[in-house]
């Protein structure tokens, strides 16, 4: 069940091992057999695409179900005029693994502070999750600041850009399933609005040079290469934090381990590509 908007009392504090970082930051995080990275080097700026990723629940070499993730983010009222991707050079900027499934990075905007971590679950083989998280702290002591963040997945099923259907199971979920591998499902679940499409329609609303907001859910249902983004709105009272998140979950079908076990049916399809 995804954890639901939070305000914590202070700034989370990093640990692990952290270091100044590039502004096109990445790694690898695992647990078990699922396994998340960040392509260093993918993260093209502010008015970029944001980066490109992968996540397999099926060990190294497995299906990629995410080709791409990141966050968007819009203050509004401090001279906005569009979205723009998480993003700061060097000196702003610093990356840390607080455990082995956690990737952090920290981004130092002046009057606040972004901190997007990624934490990788790996329940059995073919069966996974990801958690996607962004805490914004307020560094300015009188102002309230409003904040949009918005949160951005290209979701490939079983590893494969097309054939894939969407389903709104909830008022925040979507279930996503691949036509021509129906043996695993991913299911998307925020606190907030989503807007779902085929690639890319919801990207180019947080690209483009003017102020989008992301609602109506299904939009387009496939099959196809579709994409998902949810939106989370609020205010930030001075000195204080607030914490929003996604989580995607891959999920093998009823039946599917008893049949051949997934590790299996990723040689297979390996063996057909």
């Amino acid at each position: 069940m995804l954890s639901r908007s939070i305000v914590a009392s202070s700034l989370i504090v990093l640990s692990g091992s952290a270091a100044f970082a590039q502004p096109s930051v990445g790694g690898t995080i695992q647990d078990g057999p699922a396994i998340f990275s960040v392509l260093p080097g993918s993260n093209t700026g502010p008015l970029g695409n944001g980066a490109s990723t992968s996540f397999s629940v099926n060990g190294l070499g497995g299906p990629n179900q995410l080709a791409a993730a990141w966050w968007w983010i819009r203050v509004d009222g401090q001279n906005t005029f569009r979205e723009t991707a998480l993003f700061q050079p060097d000196a702003q900027t610093t990356l840390s693994f607080p455990a082995g499934n956690q990737m952090r990075i920290v981004y130092n905007y002046g009057s606040f502070i972004a901190i997007m971590q990624w934490t990788v679950s790996g329940f059995a083989n073919g069966f996974g999750a990801l958690t996607q998280t962004v805490t914004v702290q307020s560094l300015d002591p009188v102002n309230a600041l409003r904040f949009n963040l918005f949160n951005y997945n290209d979701v490939d099923v079983f590893g494969t850009a097309g054939n894939d259907t969407a389903t709104q199971t909830g008022a925040n979920t979507v279930q996503f399933t691949d036509g021509a591998f129906p043996v695993v499902r991913a299911t998307y679940e925020s606190s907030n609005a989503l807007r779902q499409d085929v690639i890319t329609n919801v990207r180019d609303l947080l690209t483009d040079n003017d102020i989008d907001n992301l609602s109506g859910g299904v939009v387009n249902g496939g099959p196809g290469d579709l994409e998902i983004g949810s939106q989370f709105a609020f205010t930030l009272d001075p000195l204080s934090v607030q914490t929003v998140s996604s989580t995607l979950t891959i999920i093998p079908t009823p039946g599917a381990l008893a049949l051949m076990g997934l590790g299996g049916l990723a040689m297979f399809r390996r063996r057909r590509t």
